[in-house]
């Protein structure tokens, strides 16, 4: 019974941990990044990304940012900066994305499976 506890609250302390939001950033990087399902958000300028395994929701807060991503269930593409593109697929039968969109130049757009 002590191990079933220890266990479940090893669990439990985990879990925020694996919720927690995926920020990318840097500057005029090119990279894959793996998402598990957890929420993105670019802050930088300039980056070639490529996001992999049902990402939640992308929040694009720099400016000239080329992203790939693959989506998962209910995401939302939102977008602040200028000059983005966001060219996503669907993950494992996943809808289209709900799209917020301000700033100048900013594109989304779906892509190929």
């Amino acid at each position: 019974m002590r191990i079933a506890l220890l266990v479940a609250a090893s669990m439990l302390a985990a879990a925020p941990l694996l919720a927690q939001p995926l920020p990318i950033e840097g500057d005029g990087a090119t990279r894959e990044q793996p998402c598990a399902g957890r929420d993105v958000t670019i802050p930088g300028n300039g980056n070639t990304l490529t996001l992999t395994g049902g990402c939640g929701s992308i929040t694009v807060l720099g400016n000239d940012n080329r992203v790939q991503a693959e989506l998962g269930t209910n995401a939302v593409i939102t977008m602040t900066g200028n000059n983005n593109t966001v060219t996503w697929t669907a993950f494992s039968g996943a809808s289209a994305p709900q799209s917020r969109i301000q700033g100048n130049g900013n594109r989304v757009a779906p892509g190929r499976p």
